[in-house]
């Protein structure tokens, strides 16, 4: 008896912790997990063409001898193809090339996107955008534009003839910002269902993306389990103490979780390396000048050395790429946010949550509070110090915010989303 058998395909291997914890569970079901990467395009070179990361394999596009999608489905021949992202060309290519053999896809959001002020983001330029647009015009002309049109034919052979392949290409091109992230309604970047994290994430997708009501389903935020699961079997004092001490953090002295995001990797406006440095420099200061430690937890695609070897010598700084972070924020007294997936820890286990809002900071600052209405906007070095100083000083006034957030974007509460995701992927896959 065959197995059934889950296709995850992204751009590189970086992400694949949004995928174990689906394929252990459904292991156990007797599923097969396979990840199909393209990062020998450029995303993530030189890795083998087949590996094994964390109990899952891995294989790379060269492995098949081909650059198309369509054909790799043709050889692998799964009963569901998961996603990460459904409104990028390659998505479509993907999408397409399911339909056109019969195989399920899904679509799974593996972090929080803004959905606020959607016409502001619609209209404003960004440049980092037009910038890929011509490093990467290659990458398009031989990968992925091929398997757009290959996959589009495949599915019908009227695709040719239609006015959108060639309508959003040139939509992409002049106005990258608003048509990568928000291409208009279609079918072509709907996949048979969509797993999002809250019920404010739904409405989204059935208005903006115009997905039918019944293929999208609320399933919770995945990497909130672990955070509920904590919160109800909280460790003791003892394992504090261990923890601490394993991470050279002192434990008879509070400290301040900062949790960075990948704004140099994605690069958004105002964001280098250097610049980051000097940000995190003057946050460093403020936490001195408060006698509180700084501990850095990095985004997994930032390069650590840099920023740990700047902060070698300063005993009051702790930089992680890599750690618990589960455990370090339950025994932090406040956290300093970006827009980062990670706020929403903080969040759940109601530490005061403080935005920098100066420099570069101040554009992401104020977009995210719009999303975390419960969060502390600091918009001067002095604001955040006081903050920082006095972090229980607004820690019930936005009560009413906080409980409303959760319900909106986290929505479930019970330590389950990876529970329902394979439950979703698993009756998908029994349709076909």
């Amino acid at each position: 008896m065959n197995k059934n058998k889950i296709l995850f395909i992204d751009s590189w291997t970086r992400g694949i912790h949004n995928f174990v914890p689906i394929a252990n569970e459904l292991k156990n079901y007797g599923w097969e997990s396979l990840l199909v990467h393209r990062g020998s395009w450029g995303h993530d070179s030189n890795r083998p063409l087949e590996e094994k990361i964390d109990g899952i394999l891995c294989r790379d596009f060269q492995y098949y001898k081909t650059r198309f999608i369509y054909k790799v489905l043709k050889v692998e021949k799964p009963d569901l193809v998961l996603i990460l992202t459904t409104n990028y060309l390659f998505d479509r290519a993907v999408i397409l090339a399911s339909k056109s053999q019969g195989i399920k896809s899904c679509f799974m959001m593996h972090g929080i996107r803004g959905i606020n002020d959607i016409d502001v983001q619609k209209s404003t330029p960004n440049d980092s955008f037009f910038q890929k647009r011509w490093q990467r015009a290659g990458k398009f002309l031989f990968h992925i534009i091929p398997n757009y049109y290959l996959s589009g034919l495949s599915n019908n052979w009227w695709f040719l003839f239609r006015v959108e392949p060639y309508s959003i290409l040139l939509k992409l091109f002049f106005k990258p910002h608003k048509y990568l992230l928000f291409p208009p309604p279609s079918s072509e970047i709907h996949c048979d269902l969509a797993l999002v994290w809250g019920n404010a994430y739904k409405q989204f997708f059935i208005k903006e993306y115009g997905y039918p009501e019944n293929r999208v389903t609320v399933v919770g935020h995945p990497p909130l389990d672990p955070v509920f699961h904590l919160l109800n079997n909280p460790p003791n004092q003892q394992k504090k103490i261990a923890f601490l001490d394993a991470h050279f953090i002192l434990v008879d002295k509070p400290y301040c979780v900062y949790l960075a995001d990948g704004s140099v990797e994605q690069g958004q406006v105002g964001w280098t390396i250097e610049n980051r440095i000097k940000h995190l420099d003057e946050i460093a200061l403020l936490c001195k000048k408060a006698s509180r430690q700084l501990v850095i937890k990095l985004h997994p695609a930032t390069d650590k050395f840099p920023i740990q070897a700047h902060f070698s010598e300063d005993d009051h700084v702790h930089v992680f790429s890599k750690l618990n972070l589960n455990l370090l924020i339950m025994w932090c007294e406040s956290v300093i946010g970006q827009g980062s997936t990670t706020n929403d820890i903080a969040i759940i286990m109601q530490k005061p949550l403080f935005l920098p809002a100066w420099g570069i900071s101040e554009r992401k600052a104020k977009s995210t509070i719009k999303r975390q209405p419960m969060s502390i906007l600091c918009s001067s070095p002095d604001e955040l110090l006081e903050s920082i100083k006095h972090p229980d000083k607004d820690k019930f006034a936005k009560k009413q915010e906080q409980e409303q957030y959760i319900l909106d974007f986290i929505t479930y509460t019970d330590g389950k989303a990876i529970d329902r995701i394979v439950e979703n992927i698993i009756n998908a896959g029994k349709i076909n």
